[in-house]
């Protein structure tokens, strides 16, 4: 139930406490609890009485920039290392890191960076992320899942 809303959940868990406690009225609370069955099952039953799944847009968000801020981490660590080796080169120092093109020119007077790809892959990647974790297919009425027994 990790997905729904918080009030839903204490909702589900305030609804089974009542009937927990009509059952041990009538008998002890063992024998009560032991009435419900299968704990998985009724789980399964609780979770079909809630709306679907909701998107997990700052789940989504955070992983996504969590994923740019390493690929900025890595470019500057990586430039940085250039910027070491760039004054002894003629026209600098070029390399390529992963997806990237780095070049770094650095003299007495100015330092430049230029950094070059054919596709944004750290973008692409952070929208995968974002995509992926937030759960964003849960937005397409297609897709939802019915409940069970509906």
């Amino acid at each position: 139930m990790d997905e729904h809303p918080g009030h839903e959940r204490r909702a589900v868990r305030a609804q089974l406490r009542t009937h927990l406690d009509e059952a041990a009225a009538h008998s002890s609370m063992r024998e009560a609890v032991a009435s419900l069955g299968s704990a998985r099952a009724l789980a399964q039953e609780y979770i079909a009485a809630l709306p679907p799944g909701r998107v997990r847009w700052a789940l989504g968000l955070s992983w996504a920039t969590g994923w740019l801020l390493l690929c900025l981490v890595a470019l500057a660590v990586f430039a940085s290392a250039l910027a070491q080796v760039a004054p002894d080169l003629p026209g600098g120092a070029s390399a390529r890191l992963l997806w990237t093109e780095v070049t770094v020119v650095r003299s007495a007077d100015a330092a430049s960076l230029e950094v070059t790809s054919t596709v944004p892959w750290g973008l692409v990647g952070a929208a995968a992320l974002f995509v992926t974790t937030s759960r964003l297919w849960r937005v397409l009425p297609g897709r939802r899942r019915e409940p069970v027994g509906a």
